[in-house]
């Protein structure tokens, strides 16, 4: 979607992944600012920290909602006409230039017990010295199917 793009959507009140589920949906008229792809642009770990237990997926729109006027942020697989996994993985980045150099556990589910495992390895991370090394966060909407 390019900035000043308008979209109307239906999405949940609450974004928490114990009460997204059941949330009663709103219907919002948005004007988008940018989009950003968790894939390519993965979330630092302070960023993931801020809110551990939002539903998160692959595309972020930066968004005024029209009818406030106010701005704010939007994960379009909240939204019920881009519903998509919020299956989360950890990565190791080297911001020197090489890029992902591994990934941490397994995939995580958007449920309350596996983002409690994030914060921790979140918080085991930070009392670690791993050099330049950075912990990210990615969405990539991605399933093993077996």
């Amino acid at each position: 979607m390019e900035p000043g793009t308008q979209i109307t959507l239906t999405y949940p009140i609450q974004t928490h992944v114990a009460k997204i589920r059941h949330s009663p949906r709103q219907l919002r008229k948005l004007r988008i600012e940018k989009i950003r792809d968790l894939l390519a642009e993965p979330l630092t770990a302070d960023e993931f920290m801020r809110r551990p237990f939002t539903n998160r997926s692959r595309w972020l729109a930066l968004a005024r909602d029209q009818q406030s006027g106010k701005w704010r942020q939007f994960y379009l697989g909240s939204a019920d006409e881009f519903r998509s996994p919020a299956t989360l993985q950890l990565l190791v980045v080297d911001p020197a230039g090489e890029g992902v150099v591994c990934t941490i556990g397994r995939l995580f589910e958007p449920n309350v017990r596996d983002r409690q495992l994030i914060v921790r390895l979140i918080e085991r991370w930070n009392n670690q010295d791993h050099g330049d090394y950075e912990l990210r966060i990615a969405c990539a909407d991605v399933r093993l199917v077996g």
